[in-house]
């Protein structure tokens, strides 16, 4: 009889003798969209519809990474719109749930999730993780959409209806001004990733789930 040894493909990391090195075997890339809208006179903002595509290497699972990517999005319109720590001297003003705001489901806009596959992961089949990258791309999606909405640059967590409304009183841009930002951007991502490469593989996908997209945050 004869017996194998099957292992998980891995990479080096962090040497021990110096703490060298790279802190991750692989990077999982992705980018998400929102759509939102802004209330003109009272700076009410709300998030509409979101769209999260994430290349993942291979879903073992495919409803749990998309409700991994799901629940991270929530986090981070939590972490955009909602949650702040108020302090004081040092001191917390709102230690608990009632005053610190988190989503709920009714905060929960539909979400649209895209996996792609890879298979270049190092993890079991070609995987690769999606923990925190479902939340790191939506703080920044949803401020660059409520920025262009409100014609206003908007550079403070959370977007609050008095930010917002602070931020068109008193700063006004064209609205062509945005979009030659936005196509800026693109370019840069552009040439700092070559075309083959994951992150225009994702936008392109993301970017046919909303019409028009808002923003892309890669």
């Amino acid at each position: 009889m004869t017996r194998m040894m099957l292992s998980a493909p891995s990479a080096p990391t962090i040497d021990p003798a110096t703490g060298q090195g790279k802190p991750f075997n692989d990077y999982t890339f992705g980018t998400q969209a929102v759509e939102v809208e802004v209330d003109e006179e009272t700076g009410q903002t709300r998030v509409t519809k979101l769209a999260a595509c994430y290349d993942i290497g291979q879903a073992i699972n495919r409803q749990s990474a998309e409700g991994q990517i799901e629940g991270g999005a929530i986090q981070g319109l939590g972490h955009a719109l909602l949650e702040e720590v108020v302090l004081e001297e040092g001191v917390s003003k709102n230690p608990h749930l009632l005053d610190y705001k988190i989503p709920t489901t009714l905060d929960a806009p539909p979400i649209v999730t895209i996996l792609l596959e890879s298979g270049q992961g190092l993890g079991p089949f070609g995987a690769k993780g999606i923990g925190e990258p479902a939340m790191t791309p939506t703080p920044a999606a949803v401020m660059n959409a409520v920025s262009r909405a409100a014609g206003a640059p908007l550079t403070q967590f959370p977007i609050t209806a008095e930010r917002v409304l602070a931020a068109m009183t008193n700063y006004r841009y064209p609205r062509v001004l945005i979009m030659q930002q936005c196509a800026a951007c693109l370019q840069k991502c552009s040439r700092n990733y070559p075309v083959s490469g994951p992150l225009p593989w994702v936008r392109r996908h993301v970017s046919q789930a909303l019409h028009p997209p808002l923003f892309l945050c890669c």
